[in-house]
């Protein structure tokens, strides 16, 4: 596929206020590569269950809602854009159908917990102390 025709599958937005937001996933995305559709999404998918554990699992916050909103939106964006990029083996039975309102029923594993400890230290300089439980 080439860019342009990339870029004719991301529909404008209906609301202007998020318009913005689909012109950074115009500049961002890639026919292959890095930033490839599928490689977009599988990031913007760990960035919204990073921080989903990190808020609804440890009860910590390291992005503001608005922040975790704009990566939903992406990921919401990139998923109606692309939709046969969506099976990627990367919990994709939670993205499906998912309306980007919130991250408190989505899943994790052992790869997005270290990725939330990681981050959490990258953010606040400590260990991330992970709830009896979880």
């Amino acid at each position: 596929m080439k860019k342009k025709e990339l870029l004719a599958r991301i529909k404008d937005s209906e609301d202007e206020f998020f318009q913005p937001l689909v012109d950074f996933i115009r500049g961002m995305v890639e026919p292959e590569g890095k930033y490839s559709p599928a490689n977009c999404l599988r990031r913007f998918r760990t960035l919204v269950l990073v921080h989903s554990f990190l808020y609804y699992r440890c009860g910590e916050s390291v992005v503001s809602d608005g922040e975790w909103d704009r990566s939903a939106r992406v990921v919401k964006i990139l998923q109606e854009s692309f939709p046969e990029v969506c099976a990627l083996d990367f919990f994709d039975e939670d993205f499906k159908d998912w309306t980007g309102m919130t991250g408190f029923d989505l899943t994790y594993n052992e790869y997005i917990v270290e990725e939330a400890k990681r981050t959490y230290f990258l953010y606040r300089q400590i260990t991330l102390e992970i709830p009896d439980g979880v």
